[in-house]
């Protein structure tokens, strides 16, 4: 047994720019490491790993080049303007309750946005309509591309589409798929 883990272009030693790939690039990226090693012979069965955004990649992934399973840790099951907004409320409410200099900070800097989720909506507003792989909201470069990729993907439909067994690992609130969704 072995295990492979690469970086996504552009962190650690690998080339390429990471803020301005997009989905669909970073699909291709892990579809040319598993064809690597679908080509070679060097192992007998082949599984993918998958975390958060990885969940939507490997799937993807294994519908053009086959594999003996998926398993995906924390996947979501929202489509990401929908997470989005979710993650801006539980940012919100962490700001509005952290005490000491994240707490005073963040308040401060979403002061004058007008609160995470009204910030988060401009912002998404914004990424729609442009058609820049990057974007400066708040101080930070967003990567308007891959969120655009992303506004077109349905996680669930990925996930029924896929002929390779599938196990997912959910774990508390650290996980991006909201129980009753998950159960169904």
């Amino acid at each position: 047994m072995a295990c492979f883990r690469y970086d996504k272009r552009g962190i650690g030693k690998s080339t390429g720019k990471y803020i301005s790939a997009g989905h669909h690039d970073l699909v291709s990226d892990a579809l040319a490491v598993a064809r690597f090693f679908k080509q070679s012979d060097m192992f007998s069965q082949i599984f993918l790993l998958g975390h958060s955004k990885g969940t939507i990649i490997a799937p993807q992934l294994a519908e053009k080049c086959p594999v003996d399973g998926l398993l995906l840790l924390c996947p979501f099951t929202s489509k990401v303007e929908d997470l989005q907004e979710q993650q801006a409320l539980v940012l919100q409410d962490y700001i509005d309750t952290a005490k000491g200099f994240d707490g005073w900070f963040g308040r401060l800097v979403y002061s004058f946005s007008g609160g995470v989720a009204k910030s988060n909506r401009k912002l998404m507003h914004r990424v729609r309509n442009t058609s820049k792989a990057i974007l400066w909201h708040n101080f930070s470069r967003v990567e308007a591309q891959w969120i655009r990729d992303f506004f077109e993907i349905d996680p669930c439909a990925i996930f029924k589409k896929s002929a390779s067994p599938l196990w997912f690992l959910a774990l508390g609130m650290i996980c991006n798929v909201r129980r009753k969704r998950a159960l169904r």
